[in-house]
Protein backbone atom coordinates (compact mmCIF):
# COMPACT_ATOMS: atom_id res chain seq x y z
CA UNK A 1 0.00 0.00 0.00
CA UNK A 2 2.84 2.39 0.79
CA UNK A 3 4.28 2.06 -2.71
CA UNK A 4 0.93 2.79 -4.37
CA UNK A 5 0.53 5.80 -2.07
CA UNK A 6 3.91 7.22 -3.09
CA UNK A 7 3.20 6.61 -6.78
CA UNK A 8 -0.15 8.38 -6.42
CA UNK A 9 1.37 11.32 -4.56
CA UNK A 10 4.00 11.70 -7.28
CA UNK A 11 1.22 11.71 -9.89
CA UNK A 12 -0.81 14.20 -7.88
CA UNK A 13 2.01 16.67 -7.45
CA UNK A 14 2.81 16.59 -11.15
CA UNK A 15 -0.87 17.04 -12.10
CA UNK A 16 -1.06 13.74 -14.03
CA UNK A 17 -4.32 11.90 -13.37
CA UNK A 18 -4.88 14.68 -10.85
CA UNK A 19 -8.52 14.56 -9.76
CA UNK A 20 -8.89 10.81 -10.32
CA UNK A 21 -5.93 10.04 -8.09
CA UNK A 22 -7.04 12.44 -5.35
CA UNK A 23 -10.56 11.01 -5.33
CA UNK A 24 -9.24 7.45 -5.15
CA UNK A 25 -6.79 8.08 -2.31
CA UNK A 26 -8.59 10.50 0.01
CA UNK A 27 -11.12 9.73 2.70
CA UNK A 28 -14.28 11.82 3.02
CA UNK A 29 -12.89 14.28 5.56
CA UNK A 30 -9.51 15.43 4.37
CA UNK A 31 -7.90 18.23 6.35
CA UNK A 32 -5.10 20.32 4.87
CA UNK A 33 -3.65 23.80 5.39
CA UNK A 34 -1.60 25.82 2.84
CA UNK A 35 -0.70 28.10 1.17
CA UNK A 36 -3.30 30.80 1.77
CA UNK A 37 -3.60 30.54 5.55
CA UNK A 38 -6.80 28.49 5.43
CA UNK A 39 -7.85 25.04 6.57
CA UNK A 40 -9.51 22.97 3.85
CA UNK A 41 -11.80 20.23 5.12
CA UNK A 42 -13.11 17.62 2.70
CA UNK A 43 -11.99 16.64 -0.75
CA UNK A 44 -14.37 19.00 -2.57
CA UNK A 45 -13.00 21.97 -0.62
CA UNK A 46 -9.41 20.92 -1.28
CA UNK A 47 -10.03 20.53 -5.03
CA UNK A 48 -12.15 23.68 -5.40
CA UNK A 49 -10.82 26.13 -2.82
CA UNK A 50 -7.19 25.10 -2.56
CA UNK A 51 -6.25 23.74 -5.99
CA UNK A 52 -8.69 26.02 -7.80
CA UNK A 53 -6.93 29.05 -6.38
CA UNK A 54 -3.46 27.54 -6.70
CA UNK A 55 -3.90 26.82 -10.42
CA UNK A 56 -5.35 30.31 -10.91
CA UNK A 57 -2.36 32.01 -9.27
CA UNK A 58 0.32 29.77 -10.78
CA UNK A 59 0.51 28.61 -14.39
CA UNK A 60 3.30 26.22 -13.44
CA UNK A 61 3.43 24.41 -10.10
CA UNK A 62 5.16 21.20 -9.09
CA UNK A 63 5.93 19.49 -5.82
CA UNK A 64 9.05 17.39 -6.19
CA UNK A 65 9.48 14.91 -3.38
CA UNK A 66 13.09 13.97 -2.75
CA UNK A 67 12.76 11.82 0.38
CA UNK A 68 9.89 9.69 1.73
CA UNK A 69 9.63 8.13 5.19
CA UNK A 70 6.99 5.79 6.56
CA UNK A 71 6.04 5.50 10.22
CA UNK A 72 2.90 3.51 10.94
CA UNK A 73 -0.06 5.40 9.55
CA UNK A 74 2.04 8.40 8.51
CA UNK A 75 4.17 9.14 5.49
CA UNK A 76 6.56 12.07 5.58
CA UNK A 77 7.72 13.65 2.33
CA UNK A 78 10.52 16.20 2.01
CA UNK A 79 11.09 18.13 -1.16
CA UNK A 80 10.59 21.40 -2.94
CA UNK A 81 7.86 23.28 -4.75
CA UNK A 82 8.73 25.08 -7.95
CA UNK A 83 6.76 27.05 -10.44
CA UNK A 84 5.82 30.36 -11.97
CA UNK A 85 3.26 32.94 -10.91
CA UNK A 86 0.73 33.54 -13.66
CA UNK A 87 0.37 37.33 -13.26
CA UNK A 88 4.02 38.31 -12.65
CA UNK A 89 5.84 35.57 -14.53
CA UNK A 90 8.22 35.21 -11.56
CA UNK A 91 9.64 31.77 -10.80
CA UNK A 92 10.12 30.32 -7.33
CA UNK A 93 11.54 27.35 -5.48
CA UNK A 94 10.49 26.62 -1.91
CA UNK A 95 11.34 23.69 0.38
CA UNK A 96 8.50 21.70 1.97
CA UNK A 97 7.78 18.96 4.47
CA UNK A 98 4.50 17.03 4.22
CA UNK A 99 3.05 14.72 6.85
CA UNK A 100 0.35 12.52 5.31
CA UNK A 101 -1.87 10.60 7.76
CA UNK A 102 -3.52 7.45 6.48
CA UNK A 103 -6.51 5.54 7.84
CA UNK A 104 -7.68 2.27 6.29
CA UNK A 105 -5.38 2.95 3.35
CA UNK A 106 -6.86 6.39 2.59
CA UNK A 107 -5.42 9.83 3.25
CA UNK A 108 -7.29 11.62 6.04
CA UNK A 109 -4.93 14.49 6.76
CA UNK A 110 -2.14 16.45 5.17
CA UNK A 111 -0.01 18.81 7.22
CA UNK A 112 2.38 21.02 5.29
CA UNK A 113 5.28 23.17 6.31
CA UNK A 114 6.81 25.24 3.53
CA UNK A 115 8.84 28.32 2.79
CA UNK A 116 5.72 30.18 1.64
CA UNK A 117 7.50 33.54 1.53
CA UNK A 118 9.02 32.34 -1.76
CA UNK A 119 5.53 31.87 -3.25
CA UNK A 120 4.41 35.23 -1.87
CA UNK A 121 7.39 36.98 -3.46
CA UNK A 122 6.57 35.43 -6.82
CA UNK A 123 2.99 36.72 -6.62
CA UNK A 124 3.89 40.41 -6.15
CA UNK A 125 5.38 42.89 -8.63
Amino acid sequence: MYLSFVVCIRLVVTQKSFAKCWRAMFAGRLLTVFPYGAVYVGLDSVLRDFFGRLFTDFDEFAANGSEFFESGEQVIALGSYSGRARRTGKRFTARFAHVWTLQDGLIVRLQQCADTVQLARALVD
